[in-house]
């Protein structure tokens, strides 16, 4: 079971996975608010972020650049459809949220 879950932290599946997402939205939330409080974004930036888990910090990009643009990638299928959800009202607008690996980003 402990197996089954750590892997789930890497690539989240299932209702475990589904779990674990929400999981880590939720414990990070302190420590992501304190790192992205000590980054400069200017309110039109363009940002990607890069195994977005959740949702949750693209839900904070959002936030800090409304006039700008947030996108995320991850190779999770639950990860990717709830961070499309959580993020539904910016998707199409001011967000894309895309299922893939890192390594087919186009250079």
């Amino acid at each position: 079971m402990i197996k089954k879950f750590l892997r789930n932290c890497r690539k989240p599946q299932g209702w475990m996975g589904r779990f674990t997402v929400k999981g880590m939205n939720f414990g990070h939330a302190v420590i992501s608010e304190w790192g992205l409080s000590r980054l400069e974004i200017s309110n039109d930036a363009r940002v990607l972020d890069i195994g977005c888990g959740g949702g949750a910090n693209i839900e904070r990009l959002l936030r800090m650049c409304p006039a700008g643009r947030v996108d995320g990638i991850d190779y999770s299928e639950e990860s990717v459809a709830i961070s499309r959800k959580k993020n539904s009202s910016a998707i199409g607008k001011h967000c894309d949220i895309r299922l893939g690996p890192v390594s087919s980003l186009p250079t």
